[in-house]
C-alpha cells in the first residue's frame, strides 16, 4: 500500500514556485487531477520547469480518452501497479474528495511514495477564524455576491443580467468577491463593484448562507435539457422582465494593426467546454479568406498555437469586443470569447461540435442578432464552410 503525504500551496505562492519547490525534491510520475483553466496554467508552468507530466486525470467519464494539453486524459483505474513515486497535482476546488480517491483506490494500487500536492488556495481553520473576523461587519453592511469561477463567459452573461437585477432590487450597497483579474476586467465592463479575494477566502464565504452564489456549479451540463442563459435570467435573477445590459463597446481605431471591416478573427480553442474541430477546418477557411484579401488573426493563450496563414491577437482582454467590432468578421468554437463579443456590430459565427451543447450554449436565449450565426460543424465539413462563407460574405 503506498504512502500517501500531502503537500499545499503557500499563501500567495505561485504556481511557478509551487512547481520549483516540488521539482526540487520529488521524483516520479506526474499527474495532473482535473481539466481546467488551473490545470492548463500548471501544465504549461510544468513544461517549461521541464517536469514532465504523463496525463491527465479526471473523474467525469464523458472526458476519458479525449485529449487535453494533447495529453490523454484517463481515469483512477488506468494508473498501474508502481513502486516508485507518482505526483497527484490536484487543480480543482474538490480538492478532499479527490484526497479521498487517491486513499481508496490509488494507495492500495501504488507501492511507493504518493504525493497528493494541493494547487488551489486551501482554507485552514487559522484562516476560518481570521476570516470570521474580517468579514463579518462586511457581511451585515453590503450584499455579497460571489463569483467562484475563472471563465470570463459566464461572467459576461452573468453581468448582462446583474445589472437589472440590481436596479429592480434596489441594492446600491454591494461587492462582488471573485478570484481572477481576467474576470474582473469582465465586471468593469458592465461598471460593477468587484474586489479580488483569494480562493480560500472566497471557500469561506461561501459557507454564510447569506452571500449569493452567482454560478450554480463547475460544469454547465448539470442543467440538463436547460439553457445556462436562461437558467441565469429565470432562475438565479428571477427578473420579471428579459431585458438585460450590454456595455459600452469602445470606440477604437486599430488601422496600425488591421483593416477596417476586412479582418477576420477566429477563435479555435475552448477552455471550459471539452470540444474542439480539426486544424484542417480551419487552415481551409484561412485559405478562402486570405484569397478575398482579409486580414486574420488567432486569439490564442499560451501555449496555444495560431492557426497557419494566420496572426496572434494582442489586445487586453477588456479590448476585444472593441477589435472585433473594429475588425467586423468573428468566427469562434463556442467558448467565453463568443459571450464576450456578441454584442459587438461584427458578422459572427460561432461554432459547435455536437447538437447538446448548441442546446444548452446558445446565445440566441438572450438575443436575437441577424449577425449572429450559431453552426455545428458535422462529418460534412465543406459544406459547414460554404455556410459560414455565405453567411461573412
Amino acid at each position: 500500500m503506498g504512502d500517501i503525504k500531502e503537500i499545499f500551496r503557500k499563501e500567495n505562492e505561485k504556481l511557478e514556485e509551487l512547481v520549483i519547490r516540488v521539482s526540487k525534491c520529488k521524483y516520479g510520475d506526474n499527474y495532473i487531477w482535473g481539466c481546467n483553466v488551473i490545470a492548463k496554467e500548471l501544465y504549461a508552468v510544468m513544461e517549461e520547469q521541464k517536469v514532465f507530466v504523463k496525463s491527465f486525470l479526471d473523474s467525469n467519464i464523458e472526458k476519458r480518452h479525449k485529449k487535453f494539453c494533447d495529453k490523454i486524459i484517463i481515469s483512477n483505474e488506468e494508473i498501474f501497479d508502481d513502486d516508485n513515486t507518482v505526483n497527484i497535482w490536484i487543480t480543482h476546488n474538490s480538492y478532499n474528495s479527490a484526497l479521498d480517491m487517491v486513499q481508496t483506490f490509488l494507495s492500495k494500487r501504488i507501492r511507493g511514495i504518493i504525493n497528493v500536492i494541493n494547487c488551489r488556495d486551501s482554507l485552514t481553520k487559522e484562516k476560518e477564524i481570521l476570516y470570521r473576523n474580517k468579514y463579518n461587519s462586511v457581511i451585515e453592511k453590503k450584499e455579497i455576491f460571489l463569483y467562484p469561477l475563472y471563465s470570463i463567459g459566464d461572467a459576461y452573461i452573468i453581468s448582462c443580467f446583474l445589472g437589472n437585477f440590481l436596479l429592480e432590487n434596489d441594492i446600491s450597497d454591494y461587492i462582488i468577491y471573485l478570484i481572477s483579474p481576467k474576470v474582473q476586467q469582465i465586471f468593469n465592463m458592465f461598471q460593477l463593484q468587484s474586489e479580488i479575494i483569494s480562493e480560500s477566502e472566497l471557500f469561506f464565504l461561501q459557507k454564510n448562507t447569506q452571500c449569493k452564489n452567482l454560478h450554480p456549479s463547475n460544469s454547465t451540463y448539470v442543467l440538463g435539457e436547460f439553457k445556462l442563459i436562461n437558467y441565469y435570467r429565470d432562475d438565479i435573477f428571477k427578473l420579471k422582465s428579459k431585458g438585460y445590459c450590454r456595455p459600452q463597446i469602445k470606440k477604437v481605431e486599430y488601422e496600425r494593426i488591421c483593416k477596417k471591416s476586412k479582418t477576420l478573427i477566429i477563435a479555435p480553442y475552448s477552455n471550459t467546454l471539452d470540444h474542439s474541430i480539426d486544424d484542417e477546418f480551419w487552415t481551409k477557411l484561412v485559405r478562402e479568406f486570405s484569397l478575398l484579401g482579409f486580414d486574420i488573426f488567432t486569439n490564442c493563450a499560451k501555449g496555444e498555437k495560431c492557426i497557419h496563414g494566420t496572426k496572434k491577437v494582442e489586445v487586453e482582454l477588456s479590448e476585444i469586443p472593441s477589435f472585433v467590432n473594429y475588425a467586423g468578421f468573428f468566427i469562434g468554437l463556442r467558448s467565453g470569447m463568443c459571450d464576450l463579443v456578441c454584442h459587438t456590430n461584427a458578422k459572427k459565427v460561432f461554432l459547435y461540435t455536437n447538437e447538446e451543447t448548441k442546446k444548452q450554449c446558445e446565445i440566441s436565449a438572450i438575443m436575437d442578432d441577424k449577425l449572429v450565426l450559431e453552426l455545428v460543424v458535422d462529418r460534412n465539413i465543406d459544406e459547414c464552410r460554404n455556410k459560414i462563407c455565405n453567411f461573412l460574405l
